[in-house]
């Protein structure tokens, strides 16, 4: 071959080579008699994301992963006159008809993302460096799911290998004893920092605490109930607050930044006073005076503090509403507070709707999932869990929920580990006996929203004939593009669903939905018809 014929060869096989994604390597585990999948990944071999390139004005992209073994798999589908016969023969099952409405503009997105957790770090840290790096790339590379937002514990949580706070010297109040611990150097900062970078710098970051240290609390640990000991002058809730301070200071020295701050994880589990593990309680009186008079005026005198962005609440559904009028109807403790944190483990005692009751109430304060995870041992490749994770999301986000942050982003096959047995499943699961680790389903679901939706994108007007089990969400982001994300949750159907999508007049987008999957479409945004009213098909 001629020299010159030999470098665009070259040229052309690394190009293509670049531009082509690496599928799925399908591992099938039984269960029960029933068979799931996974997709595995080494150091030498993981699956990544079918880049969108360019799209044209004609078409769209669409993916899909489904129960039946579908990964991110890519398709494209052209824009088409639309039919206002909704049955296309005799026989033929009907369309369900879907709506967007550009001009109606909602929450603008803060990102998606999982949480840097002490077990999470001992997973990744287990493998080796290449299968470590595959990781990373998975949640943050650009061929990955390009997670957004990451919340990082402070201390240890019951998702560590024991109980510790970063100064457990009785009466400390200066905090002369404050000192990182070593699995924040082994496990934690490390991999924050690599996600960092992967992101460009463009990585929210967020802290929240467990626990006040045990010698703060009524109880005298962290484990357990109990709130802050109470006197006159506070002085505990001062010390609290300045070890958050100190906490952003020293990631800080180590060249982790952070964006923002948890009042305090799941205040209400404290209550109890034989919680099963780190907790302090504060009513929602008591977590207002404690940002009014301690937490937000510390912050924002401090160097490090002063740009930091305050989350309040952190905690239940249905302890939203309570919280929230305590802390925003108090004018000082509000203007320290810029948003509430929500988690999903007691949703069922408390309708959605909640969300946008609180978001009416208080309109200048977001909303954001800040954990979620099914608290079960994993069982690998199981559709259900990666299906609750869709449905969770999409009705946070049709009521203005801003984000949604998964819980730990690695565990081990029994799903921890976990000081109390707390175990978990993760969207990656980590097998160190064998050098390998597997993207649940879950892990895909989470990129049908993190890769697309991205932090800046508006949520828009969207309509679809009423079905319990067909649901979306749709967006128009930073790069002027519309995405739709559809959930089908119907499994006893043998066929699919045939949506048709509308942005445009006198044109649709055909879907076929099939059962049990997600599936995230992508299109241009046409800038003329962004005052338009939603088009009837």
């Amino acid at each position: 071959m001629k020299p010159t014929l030999l470098i665009l060869h070259s040229l052309f096989f690394s190009v293509a080579h670049f531009y082509s994604p690496s599928p799925c390597e399908k591992r099938y585990f039984v269960k029960e008699s029933h068979q799931f999948m996974v997709c595995m990944c080494n150091s030498t071999y993981c699956d990544d994301f079918p880049a969108l390139g360019t799209i044209d004005d004609d078409a769209a992209a669409v993916y899909v992963s489904s129960k039946s073994g579908k990964r991110f798999e890519k398709s494209t589908i052209s824009w088409t006159t639309a039919k206002k016969n909704l049955f296309s023969g005799e026989g033929v099952r009907p369309k369900k008809r879907v709506r967007i409405t550009p001009k109606n503009r909602m929450q603008t997105m803060i990102g998606f993302g999982g949480a840097f957790t002490d077990a999470a770090g001992i997973n990744i840290a287990s493998l080796d460096k290449e299968t470590q790096e595959q990781i990373m790339q998975a949640y943050y590379g650009q061929n990955g799911i390009q997670y957004s937002i990451g919340r990082v514990t402070m201390a240890s949580t019951d998702f560590s290998t024991r109980e510790y706070s970063y100064d457990d010297v009785d009466g400390d109040f200066t905090l002369e004893h404050f000192a990182l611990a070593p699995d924040d150097f082994q496990f934690k900062i490390p991999y924050i920092k690599r996600a960092v970078k992967l992101t460009g710098g463009d990585l929210k970051l967020f802290g929240v605490a467990w626990s006040a240290p045990g010698w703060m609390k009524t109880s005298g640990r962290m484990k357990g109930g109990g709130g802050l000991k109470n006197t006159s002058d506070g002085i505990y809730e001062q010390a609290l607050a300045r070890y958050y301070v100190r906490f952003l200071e020293e990631y800080d020295r180590n060249g982790v930044k952070f964006w923002g701050l948890s009042v305090m994880n799941q205040p209400v589990t404290a209550e109890d006073p034989d919680f099963t593990w780190q907790s302090t309680y504060f009513s929602p009186e008591q977590e207002r005076d404690f940002i009014k008079y301690a937490l937000g005026p510390i912050l924002r005198n401090s160097t490090i503090g002063r740009d930091i962005t305050l989350i309040a609440i952190d905690d239940q559904r249905p302890a939203i509403l309570s919280y929230a009028k305590a802390i925003y109807s108090d004018p000082v403790a509000s203007s320290y507070t810029a948003g509430t944190g929500i988690h999903w483990y007691l949703d069922m005692f408390a309708p959605v709707g909640v969300y946008t009751l609180t978001h009416k109430a208080w309109p200048d304060k977001f909303i954001l999932a800040t954990e979620a995870c099914v608290a079960l041992v994993p069982v690998l490749g199981n559709w259900t869990n990666a299906d609750k994770y869709a449905a969770s999301i999409i009705s946070n986000l049709n009521n203005w929920v801003t984000g949604w942050t998964d819980w730990n982003i690695a565990l081990d096959t029994k799903g921890g580990p976990n000081w109390v047995n707390n175990f978990a499943d993760s969207p990656i699961i980590i097998d160190a006996s064998k050098g390998e680790f597997y993207k649940q389903p879950m892990f895909y679901v989470m990129g049908h929203f993190s890769k697309f939706i991205r932090p800046g994108s508006v949520r828009i007007g969207l309509s679809m004939e009423e079905d319990d089990e067909l649901e979306g969400v749709a967006f128009s982001t930073p790069a002027e593009q519309n995405v739709l994300v559809v959930r089908n949750a119907h499994s006893h159907h043998t066929y699919n669903l045939e949506i048709d999508v509308a942005d445009r007049p006198g044109q649709v987008l055909h879907v076929s939905v099939e059962p049990d999957s997600i599936t995230t479409i992508v299109w241009k945004e046409v800038r003329q018809y962004l005052n338009f009213g939603s088009f009837v098909i």
